[in-house]
């Protein structure tokens, strides 16, 4: 999208407005910059936590309620777009699915434009 964006822009300068880019700005480089570096933080601290023998039970009580506001919503999806409710059964492990696979393969792809590799399948 972002390609996109600087190809037409590069046309047609005008397309470049203060809205746009305060909502590229406001939404890619949290994505792209911060929560990474987040989820890397968040998961060294919990290996810590394991390591250093505290107690993790309290914290599976924290992780029940964020499975279950994630359930809520996706039941919502769910039954709104009519799909199988059996997708619910990855919900567990979307949160790690698009945090760190998504996003490393993101910043790879960003890269590789960057340097004008083209993509072999």
């Amino acid at each position: 999208m972002l390609r996109k964006l600087l190809v037409r822009t590069c046309k047609e300068p005008r397309l470049l407005r203060a809205k746009i880019l305060f909502w590229i700005l406001a939404t890619y480089v949290p994505d792209l910059l911060l929560l990474p570096l987040i989820y890397m933080v968040s998961l060294g601290m919990f290996f810590l936590l394991l390591a250093s023998g505290v107690n993790v039970i309290p914290l599976l009580g924290w992780y029940a309620a964020l499975l279950s506001l994630q359930l809520l919503a996706a039941l919502f999806f769910v039954s709104i777009h009519g799909d199988d409710p059996k997708l619910l059964a990855v919900l567990p492990f979307y949160s790690l699915y698009t945090g760190f696979v998504l996003t490393t393969a993101w910043a790879i792809s960003v890269c590789d434009e960057v340097m004008r590799k083209q993509m072999h399948w």
